[in-house]
């Protein structure tokens, strides 16, 4: 009996509370074709009460009693806003609208492309369109080898030698009679007695594409008899790169083998400076001859005695070839430092 008189309350509560409910009905449409506004939102203006737009444009929003301000709202139009709609206990409230399109000016959006040049279908296409004699290698098959720098890397091109493992050789003419262009530039010289580029000061790892032309054209210098050399680098870099490149070769007969001589050598002599083994006297100007103050006999004989006087060699291994090269890329837009 509890449970029925429970139940019986609960839907006189429930009907009385209906009862006190309105509702507001309406339409929206578009204000230019007249049609329904299809997915248009129609909620009391700061809460989230709301009901949606349906096909016909017709929508239904049950509400409590009272006055509230809606908000009717759609993409692409202009949003509405309606105060002061009274709604009454048990009736509905009619509010039609009538969206207005919204006309919107946006700038100009320009969309850019990078052509991809290192890789080795845009170099088939290079080589294709060239209406010259023309060899080359892409970035793509650089990253194949363990080429470290551009030496090793256009000593794959046919045609192609190196001379010393850093000048370029081009149909058996030597380097001061190639041209080399770094990024459509003429590279300085590396040798103050002739025209030639070192390629071993170059990373492998920067490196675009190499085109190497071997007969002549109007884009082309005309002061080259074995070929035109074009380096390329890559154009954008993600970060700044740190590398350290250590390297060995031996030769056949020497390497390893004992009965060298050698004088006595610092212990950072393999580093490329001395420890102060070789230092002068502390007597002799460390600046260089100077005529003012000349010195006497006796800091002469002094200075003399100081000098270092071992000249007799000892016998040694001979140990293997190395090389060690650092090696700092940093790239920025638009320039570029490479260090080594």
């Amino acid at each position: 009996m509890a449970r029925i008189l429970l139940i019986i309350f609960t839907l006189l509560i429930t009907s009385v509370a209906y009862g006190q409910q309105g509702a507001i009905v309406g339409k929206v449409t578009d204000k230019q074709t007249g049609e329904g506004a299809i997915g248009a939102t129609v909620l009391v203006t700061g809460t989230v009460q709301a009901a949606p737009v349906q096909p016909d444009g017709g929508y239904r929003l049950a509400l409590a009693a009272g006055t509230y301000s809606i908000t009717i709202t759609y993409v692409g139009y202009k949003t509405q806003t309606l105060p002061g709609i009274v709604v009454r206990a048990g009736q509905t409230t009619s509010l039609n609208a009538a969206l207005e399109p919204s006309a919107t000016s946006l700038n100009e959006v320009t969309v850019t492309g990078v052509k991809q040049t290192g890789t080795e279908v845009a170099l088939i296409q290079d080589l294709k369109k060239s209406e010259v004699v023309v060899s080359g290698v892409s970035s793509d098959q650089i990253v194949k080898t363990l080429d470290r720098d551009a030496s090793e890397v256009v000593k794959r091109i046919p045609g192609v030698t190196i001379q010393n493992n850093n000048f370029i050789v081009i149909r058996g003419l030597a380097e001061r009679y190639n041209t080399v262009l770094l990024n459509d530039a003429l590279t300085p010289s590396s040798e103050v007695d002739t025209r030639s580029f070192s390629f071993d000061i170059l990373p492998s790892s920067v490196i675009d594409r190499v085109l190497i032309f071997k007969s002549a054209a109007p884009e082309l210098p005309g002061e080259f008899g074995g070929g035109v050399v074009k380096v390329y680098t890559r154009s954008s870099v993600l970060e700044n790169t740190t590398s350290f490149t250590l390297s060995g070769w031996n030769r056949a007969g020497t390497t390893f083998a004992n009965g060298y001589q050698q004088s006595s050598r610092s212990g950072t002599d393999w580093l490329g400076f001395d420890n102060g083994m070789r230092k002068a006297p502390d007597v002799i100007n460390p600046n260089g001859f100077d005529n003012t103050n000349l010195l006497g006999r006796e800091p002469l004989q002094q200075a003399a005695l100081g000098l270092r006087n071992e000249w007799l060699p000892t016998l040694r291994t001979a140990a293997c070839c190395s090389g060690s090269r650092p090696s700092r890329l940093v790239l920025s837009k638009p320039l570029g430092l490479i260090t080594s």
